[in-house]
């Protein structure tokens, strides 16, 4: 059972009741939606993770060979004999 079905019933006496039943029906399939995409069983869910997997280690790796702005900074300031302050 629906949770706007008493929304709906009344959506004909007037347009704010309309508007209401209709903002209850588009929140509620939009939360449906989001569920069945990134709910436990969601079909994106394995997906994301296996990307923010590859970025994640994208970023290690870019870190340790310092070949990004943050793993330049952090190899200058590391560097011994070297002192930039």
């Amino acid at each position: 059972m629906s949770t706007c079905e008493a929304l709906t019933r009344t959506a004909a006496d007037s347009t704010l009741e309309a508007i209401r039943a209709v903002d209850c029906l588009a929140n509620e399939t939009a939360a449906v939606g989001f569920a069945r995409l990134f709910g436990a069983q969601g079909s994106l869910l394995s997906g994301l993770t296996i990307l923010l997997t590859l970025f994640i280690a994208g970023l290690s790796i870019a870190l340790v060979l310092a070949c990004s702005v943050t793993g330049t900074l952090v190899a200058s300031l590391t560097a011994p004999g070297k002192q930039r302050w």
